[in-house]
């Protein structure tokens, strides 16, 4: 009777909290129905024989391309269900997402769940996360992002509540034991710079939590952070990295030469695409240094502003382009949680010019989101009705028992990130990769496009 009063109360509490979610939830639902397979969708497709064959054919990978095994053996699942499923499962995670980002950047005193937090969540997160429509609606870049990143947030959400809250320990210390280090080890075997900066970030709080409970460290924390070096090590030494690498031209650079290289790139990627983040993330832990005297929070927002930059900043050694691409984005999921995190401290002090400078802020966000988000859903709407009509183009051939498919070139040019584009697209050369790839998911023996 206990749990359904707490349930009934939590729902009658909350409504307008609820309610938020499930505007977003609808919104990036249909979002993600109007985005199809689309780029490597088509290969994991058919590179999976069978749900019983999917850790066989990621091993294959491992063995030959990339070291994301946790990410792409989520990948092959899906391509195994009809895209329905995906769709649903990825608007949940978005979510999932926004609630652990507002989990970790809110207050002691701000217990109550708020619907106005959660929008400036979705602003923020409409206005800076790199590439929105191949990080968060396509089928393989959401699993390697929007996925990868919930995987190493909820690791983090466990070192973030030993700090915050008074958890108890487990009463069988020796399973919480195995379970971090096995967490540990999914979490660092996600995403390379971004599985590097959870590691930044986990052995930050456990340096927090000594510094400021000055008690024995626990030991699922220690175990924690070896498993996400177990997982990062079995990612990094994917024999597969290396054949990949060999594509790029920056593999053949020293490591000098690397960062020299990225010089210019990365902070012009900033510049250009986060600059206002970066700037408001310094600006408030600055404002929370001289005006708030709880250093706890200050060293949290210090900690996940670091591990930002450090996440982007490791991109300087990669053999892969360093412009702004999918790869800022755990780096600035980090900055964004920094940035929540003090404004959330600050706002709490019912300081008269921070209460002007958060008006300020947030009619800035709001205003560029609502801007934002009226060119990218206009996008996302008009590459979907450009790839359905594809797609009914190629079914009518099919049905006509063409085995030889011959598609109009993409008819429409994506002016945001926030749909999935044709730069990757069918060729005119049925010998391409992706028309390989693209013919074997629709059952065919070769599909070109031709100007028509």
């Amino acid at each position: 009777m206990n749990f359904k009063l707490n349930i009934r109360n939590f729902f009658s509490e909350n409504k307008l909290y609820l309610i938020t979610l499930t505007i977003f939830f609808i919104i990036i639902l249909t979002f993600n129905f109007l985005t199809p397979f689309r780029y490597d969708d088509y290969s994991y497709y058919y590179s999976t024989n069978n749900f019983s064959t999917i850790i066989k054919d990621e091993f294959h990978q491992y063995m030959t391309w990339t070291g994301r095994s946790v990410v792409h053996v989520i990948v092959r699942f899906f391509t195994k269900f009809p895209k329905p499923v995906f769709n649903i499962f990825n608007s949940i995670i978005f979510i999932i997402f926004m609630v652990l980002v507002d989990s970790l950047s809110k207050t002691k005193e701000q217990k109550k769940y708020s619907a106005i937090r959660l929008l400036f969540i979705f602003a923020l997160s409409w206005i800076f996360l790199p590439t929105f429509g191949k990080t968060i609606f396509w089928l393989t870049g959401s699993v390697n992002y929007l996925t990868a990143m919930v995987i190493m947030l909820f690791f983090i959400k466990k070192y973030h509540n030993s700090i915050i809250k008074k958890t108890k320990q487990s009463t069988n210390q020796v399973i919480q034991l195995i379970m971090f280090l096995l967490f540990g080890i999914i979490a660092g075997w996600c995403n390379e710079n971004t599985s590097l900066g959870t590691l930044i970030v986990v052995v930050g709080y456990s340096i927090i939590h000594k510094a400021t409970k000055k008690e024995k460290l626990p030991i699922w924390m220690i175990t924690g952070i070896i498993g996400n070096l177990i997982g990062l090590a079995f990612m990094l030494a994917a024999p597969g990295n290396k054949i990949r690498a060999a594509l790029f031209t920056r593999n053949n650079y020293s490591f000098l030469g690397k960062i020299i290289d990225a010089l210019p790139h990365i902070p012009l990627g900033i510049t250009d695409h986060a600059f206002p983040l970066l700037f408001c993330s310094f600006l408030f832990i600055i404002l929370l240094f001289w005006l708030k005297k709880d250093r706890l929070h200050k060293m949290i927002s210090s900690l996940y502003l670091f591990s930002g930059i450090a996440t982007i900043g490791v991109l300087a050694t990669s053999p892969t382009a360093i412009d702004w691409s999918r790869s800022y984005f755990g780096g600035i999921v980090f900055i964004l949680i920094s940035l929540l995190i003090s404004l959330n401290n600050l706002i709490i002090l019912k300081n008269t010019s921070i209460k002007i400078l958060q008006s300020v802020l947030y009619s800035f966000i709001v205003l560029k989101f609502l801007l934002l988000f009226v060119s990218g859903s206009v996008d996302i709407l008009m590459v979907g009705i450009a790839y359905n009509e594809r797609i009914d183009e190629i079914n009518e051939q099919i049905s006509q028992h063409k085995k030889d498919i011959i598609v109009s070139k993409a008819a429409y040019t994506p002016k945001t990130d926030y749909s999935i584009d044709f730069s990757q697209d069918i060729t005119s050369d049925d010998s391409a990769k992706l028309n390989i790839s693209s013919a074997k998911y629709f059952g065919v023996t070769s599909i070109k496009s031709v100007d028509k």
